[in-house]
């Protein structure tokens, strides 16, 4: 999580930078009357952002896809666990009321 938010913070920044240095380039152009060189706009570069946002994600995905399956695999076996147990206390309950009844019906 911390260098997923550290990569977003990064790209925020370079975008503002950038923006600011596109502007700067403009400002000197119409000081030197001189034409301005291509800079990205801020839609491309909004655009490379979301693609370098997506690519961050899948990363973190393919990491955590072998934790989650873990998980998930615990999750189950713990939850077999306790069904089994479960159906063992009820047996022997069953058998501790049998006997219960056994003793009772005999005079």
């Amino acid at each position: 999580k911390f260098l997923l938010k550290t990569s977003i913070m990064l790209m925020i920044g370079g975008a503002v930078y950038a923006i600011y240095l596109s502007s700067l380039n403009e400002r000197i152009s119409q000081a030197t009357q001189q034409p301005a060189q291509r800079t990205m706009t801020g839609k491309e570069l909004l655009g490379g952002i979301q693609g370098t946002a997506d690519q961050v994600q899948q990363v973190i995905d393919k990491a955590a896809a072998p934790v989650k399956e873990m998980l998930d695999k615990t999750t189950a076996a713990t939850v077999g666990e306790v069904h089994r147990t479960v159906t063992e206390v009820n047996q022997a309950n069953r058998q501790h009321e049998n006997a219960l009844h056994s003793i009772d019906s005999t005079p």
